[in-house]
């Protein structure tokens, strides 16, 4: 049986696909993931047995991330039917776009990942939770954090410099967050108030130091 996203781009393999496709092995993105990166037999050609064997590139997992980053960009179009769904319409009416709007939207998938990397490295994604009746840095990352992040740091991206600077104390400032938050990261509610919620969370979490702007 088919993945969504396997589904999807037997369906509607347009440009916009195709863009998610190519975005999915952008270096910054895969650490976060835990996908290996392109290498010189990937630049070949060849799929390395690394590189097949991982569960997210196997299944199009990886490539369903980036067009969920680029659907909750208008997370205002999701309304009155599923994720599965909205994410089906999105990427149809995302294949209609014309190269320009499509060059800027990979312009800022790389950009917003390779801040999110810059800040956070590996960790991006994973969530401070509770285990073992102690906090702790959950070792896999999720799309609990992911789609809040990366769409927070999106709009952060003339700011760059200055959460840089100040990524140490952010660092350390998100783990009092995820405790402070736990009830709204902590589950798995996927709807689209669920992710709202997270959004501005977040947005009110890094607005703090961009303080006077």
């Amino acid at each position: 049986q088919l993945e969504d996203q396997e589904t999807r781009n037997a369906l509607y393999n347009g440009p916009l696909n195709r863009v998610c496709i190519n975005l999915a092995r952008h270096n910054s993105f895969c650490k976060m993931w835990g996908i290996p990166e392109p290498d010189e037999e990937e630049m070949g050609g060849a799929i390395p047995k690394r590189l097949a064997e991982n569960n997210l590139y196997r299944k199009m997992q990886d490539v369903e991330l980036v067009l969920r980053f680029f659907a909750f960009r208008h997370i205002e179009k999701w309304d009155r039917i599923t994720l599965k769904e909205y994410l089906n319409l999105f990427l149809q009416q995302g294949n209609l776009l014309n190269d320009n709007v499509l060059d800027s939207y990979q312009v800022l998938f790389r950009d917003t990942s390779d801040l999110v990397y810059e800040i956070f490295e590996e960790h991006a994604f994973c969530l401070f939770r509770v285990r073992e009746n102690s906090w702790k840095m959950y070792n896999r990352p999720t799309k609990v954090v992911y789609d809040p992040m990366m769409y927070v740091m999106s709009t952060y991206l003339d700011c760059k410099d200055e959460l840089i600077e100040q990524k140490d104390r952010i660092r350390t400032d998100i783990e009092e967050f995820y405790k402070d938050h736990y009830d709204e990261f902590g589950g798995r509610n996927t709807g689209k108030n669920d992710v709202i919620g997270r959004i501005e969370l977040l947005n009110e979490f890094f607005s703090k130091y961009l303080v006077g702007r």
